[in-house]
């Protein structure tokens, strides 16, 4: 299966108050993974992927990913077996 999804990001949104987006998958594997953060963030949108409290992209649980146009793109193999498939 393949999902794609949008989160848009008001100008100055703050730390305290993130932007999210719940995104429903189904049991399955997930074999690559791309993060396009748009030209113009200059380095300021950070994202990350949590599967309910939990972080699961980039795997340190400090890290974010942040960008200005590129695409962030690897290969996965991250199993989807049980809830939460979010």
């Amino acid at each position: 299966m393949l999902y794609a999804a949008d989160l848009i990001i008001p100008a100055d949104t703050s730390k305290s108050n993130l932007a999210t987006l719940d995104v429903s998958l189904v049991v399955g594997v997930i074999e690559q993974v791309e993060i396009q953060i748009p030209f113009g963030c200059r380095g300021m949108v950070h994202t990350r992927a949590l599967r309910g409290a939990s972080q699961v992209f980039p795997s340190g649980p400090d890290q974010t990913f942040k960008g200005n146009g590129s695409p962030v793109r690897w290969d996965e193999h991250y199993e989807l077996t049980d809830e939460p498939l979010m």
